[in-house]
């Protein structure tokens, strides 16, 4: 008779639970179980005589259900036991219901005190249990009718009943492992059944040689021992030298796979996803330990639909992997390995693992580590341990340690690639303004000098967007930023706040107003040359408004707005010059007088008025 285990997956984190879809088949085959039994299969009558009392058949159901042997697939397993030889005795020797009542009662013993499976395979691995038994009765029943004793007739009913109730079994463990996201192909349907049939064969024709022996004289049947164990232990050798034929080509498969591979991310993903399938785990990843100079990778698949393709791990995760294979392959439980790797394991939603290391010449170039195993044994053997190990050593030599020391910095260049992008203006290439006030932040908290701040703002920008259009435009911008660059001295920084806006962040000399005016006269000056847009030439000229910090506490926004300010009075003084905030007079407070030679402020972009900003015109040379 033929099982399953498979592993439906969980709800997602933070979502409420929702039923499982198996959970709707195991009410289908116990309400039909139930129909079965109180309808047609309850009152039939055994085949024949002597008669067995059903607590008899029980026993012999949980014998044959105890010990078991697991054709293991993508999803599960399909288990083979010797349940046809306790069938074969209740199709002859007991009433329907007998035979439904012992072998559910046989079977849903075993599974509940030795196995302790979940709860949604105890009941489904029960109820297919309890409906075999029915559909055999059904087909031995419609084949013979009851007799005084054993005839041809009833035996060959018996043998049919039994088929018939192996080939009712692996449409439902098909149903169940589809409904659980692991739909398996038609040639594995296949092999499942033609498997079936075989072992049913062999067993009710054993069980028929113990009917005739129990007819003819009770006291033989303990010969029946040594063919029932011969049979047993054969099936576990020919199933343990299937799979170990599978674990060879997994193998083999593997290594050409990562030998012909030119990616190495693409390779290792298509080994964690080959090793899931084979070790029937729910999580696999790779993580490459690097060097002093290089992060910690790691590339995963699973649990669920995690994945991920050589991103950074934590480096003290990663020591402590390394520790964890000083003894080389080895399981690695909840809670082992260091406290940080623990809290890896846990929020990863790991809780049981094997780890080998992918060895080098002189220490581990990584660690390949499979999780949270699928099945009706759930916990990895040593077996799998050993596999595991040459499944490592034989991925480390064919990746070799210069392709993954290639791909280590193919992806250090790809990440500084991408840290530069997020912190860099697209078009330009300078900082952007949240980096920039980043930037000037940290240089106002070391405190070691003061600090300058330019605010520049090109002057009738929009005009050329009008007639030149936005493509030039951006040519604009991109030709003022490149010369904004070549003003500057080895500290200062240029970042585009949005649009034609630009800042400069001046760092460190004994005179830091001195080194602002400078910078901002060589700006104005490189900005009144002209300058090429598409098929034009255009001459641009930029408005600069400085703000300088002084030892008094002052922050990175103010500092910005006090140049902006000092802009604006450039632009109102006639534009194509600089201006100096000056800071003094807004000290004074509302009694201090302006020179009455200077403008009067503007608004900012937000249309309010800065609180009484001074500025001391300086014009450009």
């Amino acid at each position: 008779m033929s099982g399953l285990a498979s592993n439906p997956p969980g709800p997602p984190r933070g979502r409420p639970p929702v039923p499982h879809p198996v959970w709707a088949l195991n009410l289908a085959l116990i309400a039909l179980v139930s129909l079965l039994t109180a309808g047609p299969v309850g009152a039939l009558a055994p085949l024949a005589r002597p008669h067995l009392p059903w607590w008899a058949l029980a026993l012999g159901f949980a014998a044959a259900e105890r010990w078991v042997v697991h054709l293991h697939l993508r999803g599960g397993a399909q288990s083979f036991s010797l349940g046809e030889v306790p069938l074969v005795f209740g199709l002859i020797f007991s009433s329907g219901a007998q035979v439904v009542l012992a072998s559910a009662l046989g079977a849903l013993l075993v599974l509940s005190l030795d196995r302790r499976l979940p709860a949604i395979k105890l009941v489904f691995n029960a109820a297919q249990l309890a409906l075999s038994p029915c559909v055999a009765v059904l087909v031995a029943h419609a084949v013979a009718q009851p007799a005084s004793h054993v005839e041809l007739g009833t035996w060959v009913a018996a043998v049919l009943g039994a088929q018939a109730a192996g080939l009712a079994t692996v449409p439902l463990i098909a149903a169940a492992m589809a409904l659980s996201g692991e739909r398996p192909p038609a040639r594995t349907l296949a092999r499942m059944l033609t498997m079936d049939a075989v072992v049913t064969l062999s067993n009710s024709s054993l069980a028929i040689c113990g009917v005739m022996m129990t007819v003819a004289d009770p006291r033989t049947l303990p010969l029946l021992a040594v063919p029932f164990a011969t049979l047993y232990f054969a099936y576990r050798a020919y199933l343990s030298e299937r799979q170990r034929d599978q674990q060879l080509d997994f193998v083999h498969e593997a290594n050409r796979t990562l030998a012909g591979s030119q990616e190495v991310a693409q390779a290792l993903e298509t080994l964690l996803a080959r090793s899931l399938e084979t070790f029937r785990a729910q999580a696999a990843e790779i993580v490459l330990f690097g060097s002093d100079q290089d992060p910690p990778l790691r590339t995963l698949l699973g649990p669920g639909p995690a994945r991920a393709l050589m991103v950074p791990l934590e480096p003290a995760v990663a020591a402590q992997m390394r520790t964890a294979l000083r003894g080389g392959a080895a399981p690695l439980q909840p809670g082992g390995g260091g406290v940080q790797l623990a809290r890896y394991l846990h929020a990863r939603g790991i809780t049981d693992a094997i780890i080998a290391p992918l060895p080098g010449e002189e220490r581990p170039l990584g660690a390949i580590l499979l999780a949270n195993r699928r099945g009706v044994e759930r916990h990895f053997d040593h077996h799998d341990l050993k596999l595991l190990e040459t499944l490592a050593a034989n991925a480390s030599a064919a990746l070799r340690y210069d392709r993954l020391g290639h791909a280590v910095r193919q992806l250090r260049v790809a990440q500084e690639q991408l840290q530069h992008e997020a912190h860099h203006d697209p078009l330009t290439g300078v900082v952007t303004r949240a980096e920039f006030i980043r930037r000037v932040r940290e240089a106002l908290a070391a405190r070691r000098q003061e600090v300058g701040v330019l605010f520049l703002d090109l002057d009738n920008f929009k005009a050329v967007n009008d007639t030149l259009g936005h493509a030039a435009g951006d040519e604009l911008l991109v030709t003022v930023a490149r010369r904004l660059q070549r003003c500057l001295r080895g500290d200062d920084t240029v970042g585009r706040l949005g649009g034609d806006e630009f800042a400069v962040l001046i760092c460190g000399g004994e005179n830091p107003n001195a080194a602002a005016v400078s910078v901002a006269q060589r700006i104005v000056g490189a900005c009144a040359i002209q300058v090429g847009a598409g098929e034009a030439a255009i001459q641009v000229r930029a408005s600069v408004g400085i703000s300088v910090a002084t030892p008094d506490a002052i922050s990175a926004e103010r500092l910005l707005a006090e140049a902006d300010a000092a802009m604006y009075q450039a632009k109102r003084a006639g534009k194509g010059r600089f201006h100096v905030f000056d800071r003094s007079l807004d000290r004074a407070g509302p009694g201090a007088q302006p020179d009455p030679g200077s403008p009067t402020p503007s608004r900012d972009r937000s249309g309010r008025a800065p609180a009484r900003p001074q500025s001391k015109e300086v014009l450009s040379v």
